[in-house]
This record gives structure tokens, sequence and C-alpha cells, in this order.
């Protein structure tokens, strides 16, 4: 495995696509844009439904799912390679055989004893149970459901997931669920395979679901990870089990020196008591720490290097003895464990403790807990690959890779979402960014409506000087029209703009520092052209808004009142 450090914007805690994760032999990405709408599957990949019928489909960024079942409108995975267009297959009846419907893969070669395959899936709104299988087989010229003789993947929908959502009441789709399996170990190493994604729902005469698929990987994926400030940012994951046996593990990415806790057990005040603890000591080693009466650690030999990341395991029993693996292997001497604290309430991620230990600084990924001792050999083989959850003695998995609002979504059958401690601001996390070069980058979403009553906000970091728009509503050419306009001045001070028969103009007071970013939010709808190229040549035209040299132009968001008509990226 090998790790390539991406975009991270720097406001508080925020989840980066921090690394790629990627495997030579087999490769495969499939993000469903290039196949026009209404003409699924793409090149090489087979639709077959057993019973005939429309099978699966695809549709498109902003459009509304289901219409009358339905609130809200389709959007993408919070993926770098997902686009505007994702599969997607719904509202099949006239018999059980219908609701059993296949996406069949080209054929992938070659594939090695370790291959992960990674997809982006939510399922929305159901009269009936359904699922979702990836199955697997080495026959490379299937095209049917018979061909298919390894389950790879199962996940079950229960009816009118999520959240109860039942008739007359209208659904929204749940946030997106990155998945990822290996699937080297259930082929012969070498072997040329083909994936069947299987949309079913069993002895159903009406399957009443919207599911939608998109961004599919094979030998690579590309991972997140979650970045703390190493000042007050903390994550709490409520993880109230007392085991009399544990493993805890976690990727770190360590920014600073000196003492810093990785996560740690606490009853509460994890400054006043805390046990079960990851964390790196002045002298800049790993170390285990645990109470059992009194303290006790291990200390590592590894000498953590800022900007690189490292694998940080710990185990410990009752009456046996506590370890500390790095990178896979054991370091330090075993220490001999008596009866462990029971003080534990939550779990705290990147905060502060108590014996000197700081906040964090760095990136924390692949955070999982066990009520068992994992031995070395497992420890090794499973650190670089996701887990299914549902491992035995797997208690939580947080692979910090998407959230949904402001939680932590726990990928383990114990489901402990965690959240943010009260010194961050959630809104903060972001899965990726969009890079505008400052020349001619622009991006536009035409799909939002004009409105009386609007807001308009973005995250947004200047890396140049000058006056830049950020976010501008144009009828056709911003050099000519333009209003409702979030841009820097000349100063590097935040200005709104409007237009109403006169020009209106708010200024703010801060100066944009480069390279953070700074939230800003006014008043929008309409059209939304970000960081258009045309206003670089600008001059007279356009007020001479330059158009921004933006790495984070993130998350900008369109509302008109109460609405939310659309998403400018």
């Amino acid at each position: 495995m090998y790790r390539v450090p991406v975009w991270a914007c720097a406001a508080g805690l925020v989840l980066w696509l921090g690394w790629l994760a990627g495997l030579a032999g087999a490769q495969m990405v499939e993000s469903f844009e290039t196949t026009a709408i209404g003409e699924m599957p793409p090149a090489g990949w087979i639709k077959w439904q057993e019973a005939g019928g429309r099978g699966w489909s695809n549709t498109w960024v902003g459009r509304q799912p289901m219409p009358g079942w339905m609130n809200g409108t389709n959007e993408a995975p919070p993926d770098p390679d997902a686009g505007r267009r994702m599969a997607y297959v719904t509202y099949t009846h006239g018999g059980a055989k219908t609701n059993d419907l296949w996406l069949i893969s080209p054929t992938i070669r070659n594939v090695p004893s370790s291959c992960p395959v990674s997809f982006w899936y939510r399922s929305s709104f159901s009269n009936f149970a359904d699922s979702i299988r990836v199955q697997v087989t080495e026959n490379t010229n299937a095209t049917r459901k018979s061909d298919f003789a390894i389950t790879a993947f199962q996940q079950d929908f229960p009816r009118n997931w999520p959240n109860d959502c039942a008739p007359p009441e209208k659904c929204d789709f749940p946030p997106w669920t990155n998945i990822v399996v290996d699937i080297g170990a259930l082929v012969t190493p070498g072997s040329d395979i083909r994936l069947g994604f299987q949309e079913y729902c069993n002895n159903n005469w009406y399957d009443v679901r919207a599911n939608e698929l998109d961004v599919v990987r094979v030998g690579a994926r590309v991972r997140g990870a979650l970045h703390f400030d190493g000042v007050d940012d903390a994550v709490r994951l409520p993880l109230t089990n007392r085991p009399t046996a544990y493993t805890i593990e976690a990727w770190v990415k360590p920014e600073a020196s000196g003492a810093m806790s990785l996560l740690a057990a606490t009853d509460g005040d994890p400054l006043a008591t805390y046990s079960h603890q990851l964390r790196l000591t002045a002298g800049g080693v790993f170390e285990h720490y645990l109470w059992d009466g009194s303290g006790k650690t291990v200390t590592g030999t590894t000498a953590a290097q800022t900007g690189r990341w490292y694998h940080v395991c710990g185990t410990a029993q009752n009456g046996g003895a506590m370890r500390l693996f790095v990178n896979g292997t054991e370091e330090g001497t075993a220490a001999a464990v008596g009866v462990m604290s029971t003080a534990r309430t939550n779990v705290v991620l990147g905060g502060a403790t108590g014996g000197g230990f700081g906040a964090f600084a760095g990136g924390i990924d692949e955070v999982r807990t066990w009520t068992v001792v994992r031995t070395p050999t497992e420890i090794l083989d499973a650190m670089n690959l996701y887990l299914r959850g549902i491992e035995t003695g797997l208690e939580s998995c947080y692979r910090l890779d998407r959230t949904g609002g402001s939680d932590l979504f726990d990928s383990s059958r114990g489901g402990h979402d965690g959240w943010f401690g009260a010194a961050v601001d959630s809104y903060v996390w972001t899965h990726r960014a969009r890079q505008y070069d400052g020349v001619d980058d622009v991006d536009e979403d035409r799909q939002a409506s004009v409105s009386a009553d609007y807001t308009v906000e973005a995250w947004a970091r200047p890396t140049s000087t000058g006056a830049r728009n950020i976010l501008v509503w144009t009828e056709g050419d911003p050099l000519m029209t333009y209003n409702r306009q979030l841009r820097i001045n000349a100063a590097g001070q935040a200005e709104f703009y409007a237009y109403d028969g006169a020009a209106r103009l708010v200024t703010g007071t801060t100066v944009l520092p480069s390279n953070q970013c700074p939230f800003q939010r006014a008043a929008h709808p309409g059209r939304c052209d970000i960081g258009r190229g045309r206003f670089l040549h600008g001059g007279a035209g356009g007020g001479g808004i330059l158009c921004p040299g933006h790495e984070c132009a993130r998350a900008a968001r369109c509302y008109a009142g109460d609405l939310h008509h659309g998403v400018c990226l």
C-alpha cells in the first residue's frame, strides 16, 4: 500500500481525501459518466433481469428520484471521480422474479490475492425489504444469475428504510455509503473475473424502492482521513462496553511533535479519568497506556516522523498482558495486567487527556475497537484492508470516509455513530474541495431557480491575491450580467454584491488569509457560476473581478427561502 496526500483545508476538524490506497494488478473505475441517460449499461457491462423489464438504468444530479414518493433531488457521492450521473434502479412490478436485477461488470483480469472492490450505494423507501449483493465469478463469459456462485457482499434494507419512512410520508435518500470488500481471497489468485451487482427483493410483487450506485473501483480506492488541529478538536465515540479484553487500532499521521493523545477511553472528563489509550510521548514514540489500579504502559521504539502514516495498535486482557504494535510489528516489552479500569462511557478521539497529553495534530483514519485480543497475524493481515463490519469481536469500525450530517459513521454491526466534541464546528466537516487554477476553471449549476428570498454560502480558500469572484448568478455572460455574488475585493475582504435596479454592496472587515478556508454566507439562488474563468480577463467588464486561485470553493450551497435548490460544485 502507498499513501499520497491530497487537498486539506485547515479550518478546524475536516475530512481529508487524505491518501490513495492502491494495489498492483486489477484496476477498474466506472463512474457511469460516459453513458447517456437512458442508454445503460456502459460499454463492456451487461444488464440482466430474470423476467425482463427495464432493470438498471441511470439518473443524474438534481433529478427528483421518485416524484410523488420521495422528497429532495439526487446528489453525487463525495468522491473525486463522481460526476453528475449514476446507476439507478427502482419500482419494478408484475411478479417476484422481476425484482432480481443485475448489472454485470466487464472482465477484470489478473486479480491478486488481495484486491479491494469499492463502490458507493444508497437505498431509500420501500413497501418491502430489499437487498444489494455483490456476486463474483471466474466465468468470464458470465451474462446471467446462474453464472455467479460467490457472494462477496450483501446488505439488507428493512421495509420502510430509513427511519421508518412509510406512506403517505415522503422520504429523502440517506447519506451515501462507501462499501469496500476484498475479493482476492474469494477467487483463484491471478484469475480473471466478473462482478455482478444484484438488487434483489424476495417474493414480493411490488418493489417500490430507489437504489443508486456510483464510482465502482477495483484494485484501488480513495480513502478519507479526519484531520485534527491540535488545539481543541475532538470526537466522542459512544462506546460504553467495558471489555475484559480489547484491541484498539488506528492509522495516524502526526503533524507536530510532543506528547499527544490519539484515542482514550473515559467516563466523562478525559483530563481526570482515562485508560485504554494510544498516544505519542514527548520523545516522539508511540505508547499504549491503561489503568488497572495503577498506570501501565508499553512504550514503542519507532520514532514517529511528521507527515508520515503509521498503524498503531494496542491489545490487553484482564489477568493477561498488554502489548503495542506499530505497522504490524510488536514493539516494547509486554506488561502484566490485573483488572482493567471500567471507566468507559465513551472514547475520545484526538482530544487531550490527563498526564500532560495534549490534543492530537494531524490525521487519523480507520479507527477500530474490538472486544477480543487480536493475534499478531490478524493485526498484520487486516491493517491494510477495509473490514466488512461483521468480523467476530469487532465492536466498532470508523472508516472516517464519510459522515451523515455531523455524525461519524460506524461501519460495524454495532452502529455506534460518533459525534463531534463541543469545541468543533460540525459544518467544517467536508469530503472534498474543488480546485480552481485562477485562469479559466469554472463550474456551472443551471438547475437552481430564482427566488425573492435566498441565501448563498461557500467555503473558499484563496491561494492568490487581487479581486476575485467566488460565486455569481448570471443570465448568460457574467461579464455583462452578474448579480447575487460572493467575491473577494482587491484588499482581500469578502464582499456580497447584488443588483435590484441599483448596485448593492456589503463589504466584510476580515482580510481573508491565504491558504485558509473562511466561511462566507450571503443571499442567493439562481444559476451559480463558481470561479468563473472569463473574469480573469475582466478589467472593466464584470466590475473587474478576477477569477480566484481557489483550492477550496467547497460545499457551496444555493438556497431559495428554506428550500434547498442545488449544490454549486
